[in-house]
């Protein structure tokens, strides 16, 4: 089936296998497995990087994004996102800042 191939079918498949990735879908992860997560991505088009952040303390969370472009100073945040359950997953409820850290305070998380 390969005698098939057309100089376009390569071209095609050089571009969506690696020229798009390289150049358009720059990303990464990170974590520091105490519970940090998040990601980054570079978006050429704009010339802006673009975050997007999870922290987790027991089973709540905190969740934002920020960007910066590619000559600003300062990341500018945005997007935030507070919730509290439990460790199983079984209950979430999307609070505000000030009871989000009222609640680790009570649970006796140090933040």
């Amino acid at each position: 089936h390969t005698k098939h191939i057309t100089l376009w079918d390569k071209i095609r498949l050089t571009y969506k296998s690696v020229i798009y990735p390289v150049l358009f879908n720059f990303s990464w992860r990170y974590g520091s497995g105490l519970g940090r997560y998040g990601w980054t991505r570079f978006r050429w088009p704009i010339l802006t990087y673009q975050r997007d952040h999870s922290e987790w303390f027991g089973g709540n969370s905190h969740t934002w994004k920020d960007k910066k472009f590619l000559f600003s100073k300062n990341w500018k945040d945005y997007d935030h996102q507070y919730e509290i359950g439990d460790n199983l997953g079984c209950w979430e409820q999307k609070v505000s800042e000030a009871r989000f850290y009222a609640h680790l305070d009570r649970e006796g998380f140090n933040v």
